[in-house]
């Protein structure tokens, strides 16, 4: 592969003339990306776009995303994500996907929660296949104490599905390490929804232990 792509380089630096076919150059990057040759996909897109070509850049740019993943590349794939985004194209649902499971793997908070915030954010078609994705990154949030960010992204997600109970015990014993019982309150309040007995049991516990 290679060789194929050191022709097809040659053949547009030394050619009077020489012009890419959308098409080919499709079928180029596609064997590229099964080559995980990521860095001349790039190249041949930047250069395809230069000549003023259009190509099916959405499929690209998800392939080349997944791609980086694979092999742990999370920055490279991050940089394509916010290109995409720069073009208004929108990434895959399973382009998210990948990107937050081996943020929330690595224990990436800021990140994760941006990139999840960004796909709850868009018009796609959602199903309850979305929740562990979701409780995952609530999870992270509530570990590094950042429960109001986590329940505002809550908020955000009840308009998509309902959550579990996993996460309002996840937001509820967050406010409860906080010892910000004034907000868990109001938490529960407003959305109408209980912690189960155990995190319940916590919350009287660290009352009686404040007052």
């Amino acid at each position: 592969m290679g060789m194929i792509w050191e022709i097809v380089k040659s053949g547009s630096e030394k050619v009077k003339g020489f012009k890419r076919l959308p098409r080919s150059s499709e079928v180029m990057a596609s064997m590229l990306i099964q080559a995980r040759m990521f860095k001349e996909v790039e190249l041949l897109v930047l250069e395809v776009e230069r000549e003023g070509i259009l190509l099916d850049s959405h499929g690209i740019f998800c392939s080349l995303i997944e791609g980086y993943v694979g092999v742990g590349d999370l920055e490279s794939a991050i940089l394509v994500s916010d290109k995409m985004r720069g073009q208004q194209l929108v990434p895959s649902l399973s382009c998210y996907h990948a990107l937050i499971d081996v943020l929330i793997e690595r224990r990436q908070t800021q990140l994760a929660f941006q990139v999840y915030l960004d796909m709850v954010e868009l018009d796609v078609h959602w199903s309850d296949k979305e929740m562990p994705a979701f409780e995952n990154v609530i999870r992270l949030l509530c570990d590094d104490g950042r429960v109001q960010e986590a329940r505002n992204l809550f908020k955000k997600v009840l308009l998509r599905f309902k959550p579990s109970s996993l996460v309002i015990n996840e937001i509820a014993c967050g406010y409860c390490e906080k010892k910000d019982f004034e907000d868990l309150l109001r938490f529960l309040v407003e959305l109408k929804c209980v912690p189960d007995i155990i995190v319940g049991n916590k919350i009287i516990y660290n009352l009686w232990r404040k007052f």
